[in-house]
C-alpha cells in the first residue's frame, strides 16, 4: 500500500487547455508521479453511495430493534438467533458504510521504483483504497481515444493485448498528448529486449 503522506510539495502541474472538459493534475513524487483527473464524479457513483448509506442505516436500526423490542419482529426469544441475525445485519451494514465512504475520484499512481501502475481512490478523510495494481509488463499500449467527438478525448491504457482499458484522464487531445508521450515512455516495456 502506498503512503499518501510522501507527496512532495511544489511538484504539482495543472494542465488545462482551451476545452471546457476537465483538466488533470500531475503530482511528482520521489517514487514516480500521480495523475489525478479533475471533474465531477459520476451521478451513478454518487447515487450508489447514498443508497448504500441509507440501506446501512436501516440495517443498523433493524439490528437494534431485534434486541430492544423482543416480540415485534420475531416470534422467538432465542438470544443465539437474535445474536446471529443482528451480527449478520451489522456486518452487511459495515460493508455498505465502507462503500458509501470510499470516495469518488480515481487517481492513477505510476510507481517507477516498483514498476507498477496503481488505481487508487481517496475517501473524504484522505485514506486511499487500492482498486487495482498492474505491472508495467501488463500495459499493452498508451493511446488517446478521440472517438467522443467535439474535441473531447480520453487518455487510455490498454491492458495487455485485450480490449480492457484503464481510463486516465479526459480533455482536449492537445493537452493529453504530453502525458500520453510520458506514460508511453515510462510504461510500455520493450518486449523485444525482454524476450
Amino acid at each position: 500500500m502506498t503512503d499518501m503522506a510522501h507527496f512532495q510539495p511544489g511538484g504539482t502541474a495543472k494542465h488545462k487547455g482551451q476545452s471546457d472538459g476537465p483538466a488533470f493534475w500531475v503530482n511528482e513524487t520521489f517514487w514516480g508521479y500521480v495523475v489525478r483527473a479533475e471533474g465531477r464524479p459520476s451521478p451513478m457513483v454518487l447515487a450508489t453511495q447514498v443508497l448504500s448509506m441509507l440501506i446501512a442505516a436501516a440495517m443498523i436500526v433493524v439490528s437494534l430493534g431485534l434486541w430492544l423490542s423482543p416480540g415485534s419482529f420475531l416470534e422467538t426469544s432465542d438470544p443465539l438467533f437474535r445474536g446471529v441475525a443482528s451480527g449478520l445485519l451489522l456486518a452487511a451494514a459495515g460493508v455498505l458504510l465502507w462503500h458509501s465512504s470510499r470516495g469518488t475520484q480515481v487517481e492513477l499512481q505510476v510507481d517507477l521504483n516498483l514498476a507498477e501502475v496503481r488505481e487508487m481512490v481517496n475517501n473524504r478523510a484522505g485514506r486511499a483504497t487500492m482498486l487495482g495494481r498492474h505491472g508495467f509488463d501488463a500495459i499493452g499500449g498508451v493511446f488517446i481515444d478521440r472517438s467522443r467527438g467535439q474535441g473531447a478525448s480520453t487518455l487510455c491504457l490498454r491492458y495487455r493485448n485485450t480490449s480492457q482499458m484503464l481510463y486516465v484522464a479526459c480533455g482536449n487531445a492537445a493537452e493529453l498528448e504530453g502525458l500520453c508521450a510520458r506514460l508511453g515512455r515510462d510504461l510500455v516495456v520493450d518486449r523485444r529486449k525482454s524476450a
